[in-house]
């Protein structure tokens, strides 16, 4: 079995000019791109929700695994050069140690976004706390 690494180095490369998407949320599915070098930032519904700078993150892959329209927009901060899958589903069938690595990702993505619901909630339940304790005058 070919290592991820070369997996990934065999790729074609493509480079995203500052301000330049990626991906644009309610797109197609369509492309998978991998990052290889510069930073990116996630954006939904016109919410930057985070940047991302880690060499080998993906993005477009929820939008390939499910075959529906993608569900943010990835627009580029600095110069970027990513690493290209063209044919997601293809690429999963020949290369089963990447679908685990996209795995990997996404849980480790899934449990930050854990984490973070569970602090809105507790924020949220502290304010109602707070506000029902107001008497009205």
């Amino acid at each position: 079995m070919k290592p991820f690494v070369e997996i990934v180095a065999s790729l074609p490369v493509r480079q995203f000019a500052p301000e330049e998407f990626l991906i644009r949320q309610q797109s197609p599915a369509g492309h998978v791109f991998i990052l290889a070098e510069g930073t990116v930032r996630i954006i939904r519904d016109d919410i930057e929700i985070c940047q991302i700078h880690e060499v080998g993150s993906f993005f477009g892959e929820v939008s390939s695994l499910t075959n529906q329209p993608t569900t943010a927009s990835v627009q580029a901060v600095t110069p970027v050069k990513a690493h290209v899958i063209e044919n997601p589903m293809q690429f999963a069938f020949d290369y089963p140690v990447a679908v685990y690595m996209m795995a990997v990702q996404l849980a480790q993505r899934l449990a930050h976004v854990d984490t973070q619901l569970t602090q809105i909630k507790r924020d949220y339940q502290e304010m109602y706390r707070r506000l029902s304790e107001i008497s009205m005058v």
